[in-house]
């Protein structure tokens, strides 16, 4: 999301999911033993494929895990589930999208959770779905079960209700009790039922007000840098591209536009930067993704010179070695469960994004 600089305000898997895997077979799954009887060799057929089990802490915690907003995200695709559910784009690291087939009544997504002291948890569903196609959050093992249908066809965030969960270790399962077309799920959100309103009020007080943008006329978007290559001849360095670029008659284009704001791209598919931004020279050890020249810097003084609102637009530059490699990002379990340590990823983002 683009930022503005002016405008401020403004799980080890349940038991019992994995019985019946290897049915029927008395050497268990795979080929059959030398010593089976040759009548049960004759006979065995392929086993079933086996439940895909919990990915990422196991249990989940939930409920207590900060001072304030204690969202518990139960992905999906990090779920335990039947063996028939697949991820969207799995292979689109390090991108993770969701479970896009969750279609029959027999399938199941199932999270081991631990609640510490237990209580009451309001549920939210990111998914996408038919209006009216049914749903039950159940608690296996128990009669206790929250249901609740699709509001509206396509994604929602869908308030699925309150579920009581004891203290301790316990399971989630969601499963569908009607089945009238596909089923998309990203997660489920728990929050504690006595901390819900404050949440929802500190979400209201963070939201800036974007009315004054949806009056503010046209404005334009660049996502010029190293990257690119001038109208004729080589490809230039960081540093000439940096050093040639013209401010006043970048400005004085602008103004002829009649645009009231303008969106730059300080990263794109290569991450280099037309700023000295030292977080990033320590984290890749190097200062050759950054320019000494603060060309962002100058564009941005010289617009706001003349009532141009600026803002940045920030990629992450996950195709760019070894630039993402230093942030550690999880190699292939992001983008197949949704699970993995993103703490140094999140950490380099917070400090560059400051600085």
């Amino acid at each position: 999301m683009p930022a503005s600089r002016r405008r401020a305000g403004g799980p080890a898997l349940a038991a019992g999911l994995l019985i019946g895997a290897c049915a029927g077979s008395l050497s268990g799954c795979g080929e059959p033993a030398a010593d089976d009887p040759p009548a049960a060799q004759a006979g065995k057929i392929a086993a079933p494929p086996a439940a895909v089990p919990q990915s990422g802490p196991v249990p989940l915690r939930v409920g207590e895990s900060a001072d304030i907003d204690n969202v518990a995200y139960l992905l999906a695709a990090a779920a335990a589930r039947s063996p028939g559910l697949t991820v969207l784009y799995p292979d689109a690291f390090p991108k993770h999208f969701w479970i896009d087939n969750f279609d029959g009544t027999d399938d199941y997504l199932e999270w081991q959770v631990d609640a510490g002291s237990g209580g009451d948890f309001h549920v939210t569903a990111l998914m996408s779905a038919p209006a009216g196609e049914a749903f039950r959050l159940e608690q296996p093992g128990t009669d206790s079960a929250t249901e609740f249908r699709q509001a509206v066809d396509g994604w929602a965030r869908q308030d699925a209700g309150m579920v009581q969960l004891p203290a301790g270790v316990s399971s989630l399962r969601l499963v569908r009790t009607s089945a009238g077309g596909n089923a998309e799920i990203k997660s489920l959100e728990l929050v504690r039922a006595g901390e819900v309103a404050a949440r929802n009020a500190r979400i209201d007080a963070f939201r800036a007000d974007t009315a004054w943008f949806s009056k503010a006329g046209h404005g334009l978007m660049f996502q010029y840098g190293p990257w690119g290559y001038p109208v004729s001849g080589p490809r230039k360095s960081l540093e000439e591209q940096a050093n040639d670029f013209d401010v006043p008659a970048f400005v004085a284009m602008v103004e002829q536009t009649g645009a009231s704001w303008v969106i730059w791209s300080l990263t794109w598919w290569e991450y280099r930067m037309n700023a000295p931004i030292e977080s990033v020279d320590r984290l890749i050890g190097t200062g050759e993704r950054t320019s000494s020249r603060d060309l962002v810097g100058e564009i941005m003084t010289a617009l706001d010179a003349e009532g141009i609102d600026f803002f940045l637009y920030y990629h992450r530059g996950h195709e760019s070695d070894p630039w993402f490699a230093a942030e550690a990002f999880p190699p292939t379990e992001f983008t197949l469960r949704g699970t993995g340590d993103r703490t140094a990823f999140f950490d380099a983002w917070v400090t560059i994004i400051t600085e």
